[in-house]
């Protein structure tokens, strides 16, 4: 009976151990689990008159020598500013010019395909131009147009570019996504569809594709949330997550689909909405209060795959009113074969960040009134 009972008491003082291991509760009662970032410093770059009242539209790549670097969009100055991460220093300021034979539209998105090409959206043109940097010129130069609509085309989706869906180029085909044109009275998303477009770099013809899931047509309510993918360039893999869906999807450079289930452990399950669509109010109120996925991304360094999830920030909702998106911000951490190894519940609050990923970790962007600096908490594993 002794001997039963030390037994026992091994057995449950090993369970309170892995219970405390897997699952862990911080300072602010957030919960974490397995593999998670923790934040660890704040990073300056120092910014200059051409990128003050930048937009939060910025890349992050690679340029040889060991230099990672960021590339920010300023659409007010028709530039792109090229900086040094490590050193927090401007490296180059690049033009484009919006008319003429050089001209690539005015530009509301852009992509990074190397240092020395970018790909420049003009969303109200429903164009995208590949433009290139020479070694003489501060002047990006025109190599290719291609439109997305032609003339007497009907209206079905507005492209755009941002960190949650970069424009992608794989198999001699620009990818991107897009805003689905709909009439809130008559339509919802998942009939709208058409959020990714295919554009052929040989013969620049498109295709548009939906990819909602049958889910939005009960539960979602944001007419304009979009989709969220990323790539991974050594595989040649598109990821994609839904807002509302606990799975996740991928297709490889044939075409193949494969389905995983990457459901939250620490987020709230979704009420679906039963309210009137014509009810902007309403719906706007049901969207505030649900938790839902945001953005996947793929880190090369680690070989991980990261699905923001965002939760309702109870407090923030009582004290501000539900007119506010504030939310607690965490992170389902996969490998590369898209298995859970780890969650936390809450790495920032407010609403979705802009986020890069760079060789120490993940670098969130902060709103700040900082006229000389752009600021980032960096998180590392």
């Amino acid at each position: 009976m002794i001997k039963f009972l030390k037994s026992l008491t091994l057995v449950c003082v090993l369970t309170i151990a892995i219970f405390s291991c897997s699952n862990e509760s911080n300072e602010n009662g957030y919960y974490s689990s397995g593999i998670f970032p923790t934040k660890t410093s704040r990073i300056a770059i120092e910014i200059d008159d051409q990128t003050r009242d930048f937009s939060f539209n910025v890349r992050h790549l690679e340029i040889g020598q060991g230099i990672e670097a960021i590339f920010h969009l300023n659409d007010i100055n028709n530039s792109i500013g090229i900086y040094d991460v490590e050193k927090g220093k401007k490296i180059r300021t690049l033009y484009y010019e919006i008319n003429g034979p050089n001209g690539v539209g005015e530009i509301n998105g852009f992509d990074v395909v190397s240092k020395d090409t970018l790909l420049l959206l003009a969303r109200d043109e429903y164009r995208v131009s590949i433009a290139i940097a020479t070694d003489n010129s501060d002047t990006l130069k025109l190599i290719r147009s291609y439109r997305l609509r032609a003339p007497n085309d009907p209206l079905i989706t507005t492209p755009y570019s941002s960190v949650q869906a970069p424009i992608v180029i794989r198999n001699d085909s620009i990818i991107m996504a897009g805003v689905p044109y709909i009439k809130p009275e008559r339509d919802n998303m998942y009939d709208a569809g058409n959020n990714v477009i295919k554009i052929s770099l040989k013969d620049s013809s498109y295709v548009y594709e939906n990819m909602y899931s049958l889910g939005y047509k009960e539960k979602w309510t944001q007419y304009y949330s979009r989709i969220s993918y990323t790539y991974n360039k050594e595989q040649g893999l598109l990821a994609f997550s839904n807002p509302i869906s606990d799975s996740i999807y991928t297709f490889d450079h044939k075409g193949v689909r494969k389905d995983y289930m990457v459901k939250s452990a620490l987020s709230e399950k979704m009420t679906p909405y039963r309210g009137s669509f014509q009810d902007n109010r309403r719906m706007r109120d049901h969207y505030n209060n649900q938790p839902n996925y945001g953005y996947i991304m793929y880190d090369k360094y680690r070989e991980y795959y990261y699905r923001f999830t965002e939760n309702v920030a109870t407090k923030e909702l009582i004290k501000y009113g539900s007119t506010g998106i504030i939310r607690n911000i965490g992170v389902i951490i996969m490998n590369k074969d898209f298995e859970i190894i780890g969650e936390t519940e809450s790495l920032t609050l407010g609403s979705f960040p802009t986020i890069f990923i760079g060789k120490r970790g993940l670098y969130f962007m902060l709103v700040s009134n900082e006229e000389s600096k752009m600021l980032y908490d960096l998180y590392e594993f």
